[in-house]
């Protein structure tokens, strides 16, 4: 049965030993303390279910299940939402950091507006989390401007089974929360977002230049063979709409975020004054 004001916390994990233990501990340190994280491992090689199953044994919110064999992070997050009891669905990237309020100012916006889907601005950090920039979102996302590109960062998203249903991602290797998030919002019409940076994207350099590589041939995907679209159409969004607004969206995020640290970035502290 699920729980009305349990959030189901989805988060896939594969070799990420470095980044897994303060993950988990931006989850702890949440002030909505109604919550469950319920970790899929995809068969990691490292020590990254030992330090999972640590936490486990000392909270006994966390959930792990662990793959027998690598089947991609689509297939571990949708494990993981089978298991889950809450009525809300959220995400978390397992090398990705939550601020203590992020769940609080998400659930109080989306109760208190009665919204089914909702994300949020997040902040761009190096490996060691510090702050390098800023992806501020449109207060909405219509489901027909989804198609033109994916503007929802997975790690900021909660949804509401209760109204939509418990939805799962497609059997994609990628792009599948792309193409989850089209589900979505062709039952709630609008993704909606709290405009505060309430979670940190670490910035892995080998990730960053795969998913360069892996632009084109996953978006095309996506238009052919989750959305059915021919490949000449796929092709014509693709460099017509796509890529001009994935253009826009990288330039207005430098210029956000080259204001960002100006203002909100203290120096450090062998720069400032010594008394």
């Amino acid at each position: 049965m699920e729980k009305d004001n349990l959030v189901s916390i989805i988060l896939p994990s594969y070799n990420v030993e470095k980044y897994i233990a303060q993950t988990i501990e931006s989850v702890i340190a949440q002030t909505w303390q109604d919550w469950e994280l319920v970790v899929t491992d995809d068969c990691s090689t490292d020590s990254t279910v030992g330090i999972i199953r640590w936490y486990k044994d000392r909270d006994s919110r966390i959930k792990l299940f662990v793959f027998s064999h690598n089947t991609g992070a689509g297939a571990a997050r949708n494990h993981s939402i089978e298991k889950a009891e809450g009525r809300y669905i959220a995400f978390l990237d397992a090398d990705d950091w939550w601020y203590p309020n992020k769940l609080q100012v998400q659930m109080d916006f989306m109760r208190s507006h009665r919204y089914e889907f909702v994300f949020s601005a997040f902040e761009y950090a190096d490996e060691s989390l510090n702050v390098t920039g800023v992806s501020y979102k449109p207060k909405r996302i219509s489901h027909c401007s989804l198609k033109i590109g994916n503007n929802i960062g997975t790690p900021g998203v909660i949804y509401d089974t209760l109204r939509i249903g418990k939805l799962f991602m497609p059997n994609i290797r990628k792009r599948q929360d792309w193409a989850m998030w089209l589900q979505i919002t062709e039952h709630s019409g609008y993704a909606y977002s709290v405009n505060l940076p309430l979670w940190k994207y670490r910035l892995i350099p080998s990730s960053l230049s795969s998913d360069k590589r892996s632009l084109m041939t996953y978006n095309l995907k996506i238009y052919t063979d989750f959305l059915g679209y021919s490949r000449l159409k796929a092709l014509l969004i693709f460099y017509l709409l796509f890529l001009p607004n994935q253009l826009k969206k990288v330039l207005k995020n430098r210029i956000d975020s080259f204001f960002y640290m100006r203002k909100h970035i203290v120096p450090p502290i062998s720069m400032t004054k010594e008394h």
